[in-house]
């Protein structure tokens, strides 16, 4: 199965602000109106959104229609249809490139283990290429941005946020990150022509070069925007 990789800049502090009183009303026990505030916001996301329509569609055939029958649920809301909701928020605040299609957005498309395994040859740590190619977890972002309270009442749907298709997963990567990331892949970049390359991987060489070109691309406009990313994965 082919994995997709894409990116996209991220309004992360608009979906924080969008999502907190969501958030807050499930952890209070007010959770029938805010599921169904959750619920009425993203189903007004297919009228108003072209991105949510294409990633929903992307990431698993999702359609409105399907999307408003499976939510038709009576509490309690389990985290994972609370997290199902959740990522089509996110995909609310993504913010495609203008002058790119949106079937060929930013990211490493099907070449986001070639460049770990790049990265990881050039002396990156493990923790450091996950990183870069999978971003943060969502958990990671309540963390950041929401009160303590509500990352530990509802933190499971925060780690169930990701694409409803196989493989899917959600991340997010803040701008000082994406900062450090580009400065240490222009540094490194004279090094990657003189890599010594297991002999099963050679093949690979042009394809980690192409994907370590998009990463940098990715980053730079993540820069030039001064925004966060929003990294989508499915297959």
């Amino acid at each position: 199965m082919t994995i997709y990789h894409e990116a996209y800049l991220f309004k992360s502090a608009e979906f924080a602000a969008t999502m907190m009183p969501i958030v807050a009303g499930l952890r209070e026990g007010h959770g029938e109106a805010s599921f169904t505030a959750l619920r009425d916001y993203v189903i007004n996301l297919f009228d108003t959104n072209p991105l949510v329509k294409h990633l929903a569609d992307y990431c698993g055939a999702w359609d409105k229609q399907t999307i408003i029958e499976d939510s038709a649920i009576e509490p309690p809301y389990p985290p994972r249809d609370i997290a199902f909701l959740m990522v089509f928020a996110v995909y609310g605040h993504l913010i495609a490139s203008g002058h790119l299609r949106l079937d060929r957005q930013l990211g490493l498309r099907a070449k986001d283990e070639i460049l770990s395994q790049a990265l990881r040859l050039l002396g990156w740590s493990k923790a450091d290429s996950i990183m870069l190619t999978d971003g943060e977890s969502f958990y990671r972002f309540a963390q950041q941005w929401f009160p303590k309270e509500d990352q530990s009442e509802v933190e499971e749907f925060w780690d169930s946020i990701h694409p409803a298709s196989t493989l899917g997963h959600a991340g997010w990567i803040d701008n000082a990150h994406a900062e450090t990331f580009l400065a240490r892949l222009v540094e490194d970049e004279p090094k990657l022509a003189d890599l010594t390359w297991p002999n099963d991987a050679r093949g690979n060489i042009e394809s980690a070069r192409e994907a370590y070109q998009a990463a940098k691309q990715m980053f730079q406009v993540a820069q030039e925007a001064n925004s966060d990313l929003g990294i989508i994965i499915s297959g």
